[in-house]
């Protein structure tokens, strides 16, 4: 039987250096002593845990392992094949729960904190089911689901992860570095950590710098003086020696102290300390405390005036060379705005780790020794952050080498080969890939069409910006880099790549969750360009992505032409249009089928001996015509199942004719996933016979029965 140091057992021989072990209740410390009590011995062959229990003698001889057999199967159906180990069932009375909580146990207090958000007021009672899973890391780690039942119907999950240490001292020593503030001693020195093994010890880091190494324009120099003044420094004037920090923060609604030509002298002789935001300020001690003497702020490194844009468009193209340059990122990911500041109190006996040990009677036991009771799930502090929410901050994640997050209970470390957080310095048991799959030395064009460049634009536009105008301007580094460092040939079309435009030119408004918004007022990009709405953009995956071999062209382009604002081709344009020869029809929405279903457009097309049904979405809510043209740009043939001809899916755009011949804008995306062959042809004949040869196009080619179109 094995023991767990706590309250209720005799001291640990290596106790913490004079903090107290948090504890846990009986009935949590139940839960623990099962979970590990009914841990699977490790592997005969490897010597190591394997995913799902399954040791490699199951794997090989199926029901010959007792033990992986019957963990690895649901209760009662033996043939059904599952991947947790369900454990007792609990009850608890929210006020025990409480208590509990306010007495010190951890798992109560979490589950408590997560029991407030969900539910207000929070019911009298809760069931909860333990599950655990063990892992094969190389880190003998198992997960504990606290799978929360009945609770007004509903039922949500709380985990933790039980990792092993492998020495007794080291985890304690470990265990007890957090302050009570992420400014806290034992948080600084984690990040000089973080940051000396990312400078040392990854190559992957490095090559996201870049060739060019172009120093930002301006930078605040931070340096200790008598004076206690911040001051900016123009590089093209000043030399400047040593690494910079660059700073990611949300303006929120009040605006932070901003550079104007009107400060600008005063900025450049010396700006009081005590006058910058509080989050300016706490990046400048923390930078300081790196030792590094220059960091740049977005809002005091370029000239913000209103109606003199020139300084701002030129810094702006620059994005690519800023973050790529600074030797480490600051995201203020808790802070709405600037008087929020980066650092943040917090209850350590909360959001930290609970230290446990274990003995039994082998020392070889692999059960025994010292173990880590952690939340899981830290990182949702940083993809759910305010900061994430920004516009802008998309591509400064990516371009930047490394990332330092400050959320609202811990420091977290983003780099290309690591990611951590306080309560899980040595790495994440379970990683987030943001900056991983943005390994520059490894990409190729297959891969960023397919793949980069969809998942970048889709988060990108589920963030929002706070002037409407900077859509494409506020991506302009990420696209700049990818062409530069020859990733994509061709032009960049402002937010596609001409070299796959017509897989590009499908895309759509694709969360159904959102509510589709006017076209906005002020000019941004062509229809045909997702920069000209807003909205969640993505690509159908069955059409554009991984997925996407086999597409067969429809339409061709014969022109495109766009106008940038500036001399800047990633940035703002003031004009734009395509010409497509593609197969052309008119289509009459079917309004019943919309009040039915809702949420997409159905459109009619009435061929010579059939009618068939198309669906797709608009982009916008002031396009929502009923009768419409559709111009056909891709299929595919997809197999759907053994001795099937399968199913040929369509893609297309949903246009509106404009006043002059032959030039319509785009209202939304149409595809027909269920069609076949049959149906293909029966639309294309549509397009080339006598209805399709009368439409308003360009022209006309009656060999080919396509339309020349101009898209503006």
């Amino acid at each position: 039987m094995l023991e767990l140091a706590g309250e209720e057992t005799a001291p640990s021989p290596h106790p913490p250096p004079s903090v107290q072990a948090k504890l846990l209740c009986e009935k949590c410390l139940n839960c623990v002593r099962h979970v590990v009590e009914t841990l699977p011995p490790p592997d005969q062959d490897s010597g190591k845990w394997v995913h799902g229990h399954l040791c490699a003698k199951f794997k090989r001889e199926g029901s010959e392992c007792e033990y992986s057999r019957t963990l690895h199967t649901f209760p009662g159906k033996p043939d059904r094949p599952g991947s947790l180990h369900t454990l007792p069932v609990y009850k608890y009375l929210y006020e025990d729960l409480r208590k509990e909580a306010s007495r010190g146990c951890y798992i109560c207090g979490h589950i408590g904190v997560t029991v407030k958000e969900y539910f207000r007021p929070p019911p009298e009672e809760i069931t909860w089911q333990l599950m655990s899973d063990v892992r094969d890391d190389n880190r003998h780690f198992a997960q504990l689901r606290l799978h929360i039942l009945s609770i007004s119907n509903a039922f949500f999950d709380v985990n933790f992860l039980l990792k092993r240490q492998h020495d007794v001292s080291d985890h304690y020593n470990s265990a007890y570095t957090f302050g009570c503030s992420t400014n806290s001693l034992g948080s600084r020195n984690q990040a000089s950590q973080w940051l000396s093994t990312c400078l040392k010890e990854h190559p992957a880091c490095a090559r996201a710098v870049g060739a060019n190494k172009r120093q930002p324009t301006r930078l605040l120099h931070i340096a200790p003086n008598e004076s206690g003044n911040i001051r900016l420094i123009d590089t093209r004037e000043e030399s400047v020696s040593g690494p910079y920090v660059t700073l990611s923060h949300c303006w929120g609604n009040n605006k932070p102290l901003r550079l104007l030509r009107a400060n600008l002298d005063q900025f450049r002789k010396g700006s009081s300390f005590s006058a910058l935001p509080l989050t300016f300020q706490e990046a400048i001690i923390f930078t300081r405390s790196l030792g590094v003497e220059y960091i740049w702020i977005d809002s005091l490194c370029i000239i913000q005036d209103e109606d003199w844009l020139d300084d701002w468009f030129r810094e702006a193209s620059r994005m690519q060379d800023v973050y790529s340059g600074g030797i480490l990122n600051l995201a203020a990911d808790a802070a709405l705005d600037g008087t929020q500041g980066l650092f943040r109190d917090r209850d350590v006996g909360v959001g930290f780790e609970c230290p446990l040990l274990f003995s039994s009677g082998e020392s070889s036991e692999p059960k025994s020794g010292a173990w880590q009771l952690a939340i899981a799930g830290t990182w949702i502090d940083v993809v759910e952050s305010p900061l994430s929410k920004r516009g802008w901050y998309q591509q400064e994640r990516l371009l930047a080498p490394r990332i330092l997050h400050f959320t609202s209970k811990q420091l977290c470390w983003e780099c290309h080969q690591h990611t951590a957080t306080e309560v899980q310095p040595a790495g994440l048991y379970y990683p987030s890939p943001a900056l991983k799959e943005f390994d520059w030395a490894k990409m190729d064009t297959k891969l960023i069409l397919n793949q980069i460049w969809p998942q970048t634009v889709g988060r990108y536009t589920h963030a929002k910006l706070t002037y409407s105008g900077d859509k494409l301007v506020a991506l302009s580094g990420i696209s700049r880099r990818l062409q530069e460092q020859g990733k994509i040939p061709g032009r960049y079309i402002a937010g596609l790549w001409e070299v796959d435009i017509i897989s590009q030119l499908c895309w759509g408004i694709l969360s159904f969750t959102f509510k589709l918004q006017p076209r906005p007022t002020i000019y941004r990009a062509p229809s045909f360009a997702w920069a000209s709405v807003d909205g969640p953009i993505g690509w159908y995956d069955w059409m554009y992505g991984p997925s996407a071999s086999g597409s067969v062209h429809l339409a061709e382009v014969l022109d495109i032409t766009i106008v940038p604002t500036t001399d800047d081709l990633y940035g703002a344009v003031e004009d734009g249009h395509i010409v497509l020869k593609c197969p052309l029809f008119s289509a009459q929405q079917d309004l019943d089928l919309v009040l039915k279903r809702g949420r997409f457009a159905w459109f009619q097309i009435q061929c010579t001996h059939r009618q068939h049904t198309l669906v797709g979405r608009f982009d916008t809510t002031d396009d929502q015509y009923r009768f419409v043209y559709i111009a056909l740009c891709m299929h595919r043939q997809v197999a759907v199942g053994p001795g099937s001809n399968g199913r040929t899916r369509v893609a297309g755009l949903v246009l509106a004719q404009c006043q002059q011949k032959g030039v319509f804008r785009r209202l939304g995306y149409v595809h027909h996933i269920n069609g076949t062959s049959d149906s293909l042809d029966d639309l294309l004949r549509f397009s080339s016979g006598s209805e399709g040869a009368d439409l308003s196009s360009q022209d006309y080619d009656p060999t080919t029965g396509k339309h020349t179109i101009r898209i503006i």
